[in-house]
């Protein structure tokens, strides 16, 4: 999951952050995106969900919107990937259905 928005974490306008998401959405293209939401309220930020895209090829997208992190993962396991330069540190997780889905 890569979003556009507030590259950096630092906040930007709406236009800006509309017309971010628009070129990262043609980047992606190549994995069929889908679009989704990171975050809750006030920092719901729109995202895209990449289907099969390699790890490495993820962090260049992520680092090319300016994020500091980003979202992968494969089947059960996801990893938040903090891109440090040309680093990526990952912070992995195991995925559990919500409400019993």
């Amino acid at each position: 999951m890569i979003t556009a928005y507030n590259p950096g974490a630092q906040p930007q306008s709406h236009a800006d952050n509309v017309a971010a998401h628009a070129r990262l959405r043609e980047q992606a293209a190549p994995w069929a995106p889908l679009e989704t939401v990171n975050g809750s309220g006030p920092h719901a930020e729109p995202s895209l969900l990449l289907r099969g895209v390699p790890l490495h090829e993820a962090a260049a997208l992520g680092r090319a919107a300016g994020q500091v992190a980003i979202v992968w993962g494969v089947g059960h396991r996801a990893a938040l990937v903090w891109l440090q330069g040309e680093r990526m540190q990952l912070e992995r997780h195991w995925l559990s259905p919500v409400n019993g889905a």
